[in-house]
């Protein structure tokens, strides 16, 4: 997504920076004097049109979808502090017409997580 300067390509979340770190991948990182520090945790999702069925509703049969979660992760020691949630608050924020949304092939831990933040 090419940057206007509208919006920020990295935010603060509490002492962790989010950014947005390639084409369609938000990534989270501790920060330090310097700004940026270790990675800690990423959220990819998939990019491109978005399938539809007739009625204008998203077609979700492939996995593989415009703006379909690929994969989320944080770091073990960084877990339960909202990062995966400030990473797609995040990436919902900087690529909104790609209605950034859950696969419908989750981990326990991630069905847990779509529950919480749809």
């Amino acid at each position: 997504m090419p940057d206007d300067g509208s919006m920020p390509s990295a935010a603060s979340y509490g002492k962790y920076v989010i950014q947005e770190s390639g084409r369609n991948q938000i990534t989270a990182h501790t920060s330090n004097v310097d700004g940026i520090g270790k990675r800690i945790g990423y959220l990819n999702y998939f990019g491109g049109s978005i399938d539809r069925h007739p009625d204008g509703s998203i077609n979700d049969r492939s996995n593989i979808n415009g703006g379909v979660i690929h994969k989320a992760f944080v770091s073990s020691q960084f877990r339960r502090k909202g990062l995966a949630s400030a990473m797609l608050d995040f990436a919902r924020a900087r690529d909104p017409k790609q209605q950034i949304r859950h696969s419908r092939l989750l981990t326990d831990d991630a069905k847990a997580w779509s529950q919480e933040h749809p």
